[in-house]
C-alpha cells in the first residue's frame, strides 16, 4: 500500500483564493523538550473566502493546514466511494478577475475538507515524528499500518499533513482535478 502527501501545483497560475474571518491565537508548545510559544490560525464563522482570477482550481491549501475543495471533487469522491472525512461549506464573499471586474459568485462553491486523524508517521529509521513536525531533509517516511483506519484521505495522529492513498491519487489524476500534486511518503523529501 502506497501513501502520498497531498500538495498543490505552484506553477499553474490558478486564481488566488483567500480566506477571511480568522484570528491568530498564541499557543504554548513543547519543542525538543522545551516549552515555547507558537501561533495558531483559527477560522471563525461565517466561513468566507474571496477569489481573484478566472482560472479556478479544485483544491486550495490555506493557512493552518486547512484545505478547500470544489464541489466536483466531492461528487467524484462520493461516486468512487472514497473515505475522506467531513466537509464544511464555505461562502464566496467576492470574485473578481485580475483586473478587478466582479464575476458571478454563485458559480463557485468550495468546502473545507475535514479528514479523520489516524495513523502514526515515522521516519524511515523507525522514529516517531514529533507533533512539531518532521525533519524534511530525512530519507523519507513510513506509516504504522496497524494505526491506520482505512481512510483514503486523512491526517496523522502525530502530524497534520494531508495524506492520500494510491487510489485517491489515481482518481484525481484520471479525472484531471486541478491543483493537486502527490509526493510518495517513502521517498526523500528533497531530491539531492
Amino acid at each position: 500500500m502506497k501513501f502520498y502527501f497531498i500538495d498543490q501545483n505552484y506553477s499553474n497560475n490558478y486564481a488566488q483564493l483567500t480566506a477571511k474571518n480568522y484570528k491568530i491565537e498564541e499557543v504554548q508548545v513543547y519543542e525538543n523538550g522545551e516549552l515555547s510559544t507558537g501561533v495558531k490560525f483559527v477560522y471563525t464563522e461565517p466561513y468566507l473566502y474571496t477569489v481573484k482570477g478566472v482560472k479556478l482550481a479544485d483544491h486550495y491549501p490555506l493557512m493552518a493546514g486547512t484545505r478547500l475543495i470544489s464541489n466536483a471533487v466531492i461528487e467524484i469522491f462520493q461516486k468512487e466511494g472514497i473515505k475522506f472525512g467531513d466537509v464544511i461549506p464555505w461562502v464566496c464573499d467576492g470574485w473578481t478577475d485580475k483586473k478587478g471586474n466582479a464575476l458571478d459568485i454563485e458559480r463557485i462553491k468550495y468546502y473545507m475538507l475535514s479528514p479523520v486523524k489516524c495513523g502514526v508517521l515515522y521516519d524511515n529509521d523507525g522514529n516517531e515524528i514529533p507533533a512539531s513536525g518532521p525533519n524534511l531533509s530525512n530519507k523519507g517516511f513510513s506509516i504504522d499500518i496497524d494505526s491506520w483506519d482505512g481512510s483514503d484521505i486523512f491526517t496523522f495522529n502525530n502530524f497534520g499533513a494531508y495524506v492520500a492513498t494510491e487510489r485517491v491519487k489515481e482518481i484525481v489524476e484520471n479525472n484531471k482535478l486541478k491543483n493537486f500534486t502527490f509526493k510518495d511518503i517513502g521517498e526523500p523529501w528533497f531530491n539531492n
